[in-house]
């Protein structure tokens, strides 16, 4: 293992909570109010111009379809829903593809990429989709 790699492998966070703060600074930074564990969901938050539009950010430490299901299963409380992970997790294909993205925005998912400096980059936007039998 090279210097560099040592060095990126001791920047990535150690626990889901090593995203917390960095998601959140950038969910104020949108104008909306974030909190943390908020019913089994790990960051919640809210515009104050809109209360009831709740968005839902489940943080992880690597991607996997335990996360994707999980945040599939958040679009029971809002069509808002994101999942973040570091951005050194974020699968890379040879050919530069970014078929998780893909997926996300497929899915409706939001996905965000936290950097090693807590610098946090929205990959791609939740659609607010619209399900039949929804109020």
């Amino acid at each position: 293992m090279t210097d560099d790699q040592h060095q990126q492998r001791s920047k990535r966070p150690r626990a889901e909570t090593d995203l917390y703060a960095p998601v959140k600074r950038f969910l104020q930074a949108r104008g909306l109010e974030a909190k943390g564990e908020v019913r089994g969901c790990d960051v919640v938050a809210v515009s104050p111009c809109e209360p009831d539009l709740p968005i839902v950010v489940e943080l992880k430490r690597a991607v996997t379809l335990a996360g994707v299901l999980q945040c599939v299963d958040r679009f029971a409380v809002t069509d808002l829903v994101y999942l973040a992970v570091p951005a050194a997790a974020l699968p890379r294909s040879k050919n530069g593809g970014d078929g998780f993205r893909r997926l996300c925005r497929r899915l409706g998912l939001g996905l965000l990429a936290v950097a090693a400096d807590g610098a946090v980059s929205a990959l791609a936007e939740p659609l607010a989709a619209r399900r039949s039998g929804r109020a």
